[in-house]
């Protein structure tokens, strides 16, 4: 597992977030753990709203529907979805964390190299997506 640069220490309820993964313009991702009631550790992904965001009724839908969309999704291309909490005025959602690197980061890295996504990729990726969605 890759080493991420924001380490943080918080608490999310059951969940100790590790470090961020990643943001945007409406939630921050995390790298989480959790031990199960036979004390066993598990890996997970945290999607939470921004604190700025927090009482945002539109966010706060936004995420639920996400939620409830991606919970009827079952195919290996498509991150399941295990709970969706509130804790206090917080909203997150628990996921399967996916090791590796997101399109972000790979067009990111292409970019920096004056490169392009290949078609072959391109349709690798456009098919596991309909795959998901089908």
């Amino acid at each position: 597992m890759t080493k991420h640069p924001h380490q943080t220490s918080q608490r999310l309820g059951r969940y100790h977030l590790l470090d961020m993964i990643s943001h945007g313009g409406m939630a921050e991702i995390y790298r989480a753990k959790y031990f199960d009631d036979n004390n066993k550790e598990h890996i997970v992904a945290i999607k939470r709203i921004l604190s700025t965001l927090a009482d945002d009724e539109d966010t706060i839908k936004g995420l639920i529907v996400e939620a409830k969309i991606s919970s009827l999704l079952e195919h290996p291309a498509v991150v399941n979805i295990q709970e969706f909490c509130q804790l206090q005025d917080e909203y997150f959602m628990v996921m399967e964390l996916v090791d590796g690197l997101d399109l972000k980061t790979i067009n990111k890295k292409l970019h920096s190299l004056n490169s392009l996504f290949s078609q072959m990729d391109a349709a690798y990726v456009v098919k596991n997506v309909l795959q998901g969605l089908e």
